[in-house]
């Protein structure tokens, strides 16, 4: 969703230290606006108020241009111009849409299906894509009637051309599951590119650090505990890297006792119920961002082969977690 209001800024000079001193003062300078269907907050240290505001500015504005891009609500995007003449013919796209597509498809292979950005019929069939989420589970023969259509080897992509075409009728991409990591690492390339080294981005709970807190520290991510209100399960001490969450607490709906979220088995069509929890800590937000949908759809404590490749936090439906050691668990 792409919202073009106001950017709010929040201002608040630091003291204290010998970082903060009244030669060199330091400036904490907050934004928050609304993009990519949550609600982004970046702050950063910046040692002069105007090029802290600035800076942020060209960072919203690159969310906004991915967003741009990539959303499937948008009818301009590319990624709805691909939609659109799904069985019909290819689309040429942007070299920045196509290496994104590519870059997707592989972490489809790898994760064999369990990640699938051809998901779109389905999260539109649930509503989990819409502002008013609907409060019931769609039927089991609609569910059925579209699972033939969500498989990723459907979506060709030319490089020569540098066409991207989906092979059957009513396919549908959804980035949900890389496209906001992917603008959260575009946002902080614009931050570092303006001379901002030292910020926290927070996309809806997805995060991004860099650099360090005005003492020097390192950030501190909370990780929320995905059945406590107000509560954090885990705390990470973290810079210069990603760490995403992907949960069934966010966007779900009770239905005659059972949840429901919006993370759905592509290979069933129905959300996964094993884990409660997934939280991933990597280089890049667009990496954690799939890496957290894909071991959440995939991933059991005893079924974690996976998870060497990143530092993760797994709880289960059950409350167990699996968790590597640079969490640090509120207990």
């Amino acid at each position: 969703m792409l919202f073009r209001g106001k950017i709010l800024f929040l201002l608040l000079l630091l003291f204290g230290s010998e970082l903060r001193s009244q030669e060199n003062p330091v400036f904490e300078v907050n934004a928050v606006k609304y993009l990519l269907g949550t609600e982004i907050e970046i702050k950063a240290l910046t040692p002069s108020i105007e090029a802290g505001k600035y800076s942020l500015y060209i960072a919203f504005r690159e969310i906004e241009r991915i967003d741009s891009l990539l959303s499937w609500s948008i009818p301009t995007s590319e990624i709805s111009k691909i939609n659109l003449n799904s069985g019909k013919v290819a689309v040429k796209v942007s070299e920045e849409v196509f290496d994104l597509l590519s870059r997707a498809i592989a972490y489809c292979k790898e994760f064999d299906g369990y990640f699938d950005i051809t998901i779109g019929p389905l999260t539109q069939l649930w509503g989990f894509s819409s502002d008013e989420i609907v409060m019931e589970p769609p039927s089991e023969t609609s569910i059925q009637e579209l699972l033939p259509i969500v498989n990723y080897k459907l979506l060709v992509l030319d490089s020569t051309n540098r066409t991207a075409f989906l092979q059957k009728k009513g396919m549908a991409i959804d980035l949900g599951g890389i496209g906001k990591g992917y603008a959260i690492d575009r946002a902080a390339a614009k931050l570092r590119s303006e001379g901002t080294e030292n910020f926290i981005i927070n996309a809806g709970g997805d995060i991004f650090t860099s650099g360090n807190k005005v003492n020097g520290e390192n950030w501190r991510v909370g990780v929320k505990h995905p059945r406590e209100e107000d509560e954090l399960f885990a705390i990470i001490e973290t810079t210069n890297e990603a760490v995403v969450t992907s949960g069934d607490y966010e966007r779900y709906f009770i239905f005659e006792g059972v949840r429901y979220h919006h993370l759905l088995n592509p290979r069933t069509g129905y959300p996964v119920s094993k884990n409660m929890s997934v939280t991933v800590i990597s280089k890049t937000a667009e990496e954690a961002d799939v890496y957290s949908t894909a071991l959440f759809i995939s991933a059991s404590l005893n079924e974690n082969e996976k998870l060497i490749k990143f530092d993760c936090l797994i709880i289960d439906s059950e409350g167990k977690y699996l968790a590597t050691p640079k969490y640090l668990i509120n207990r």
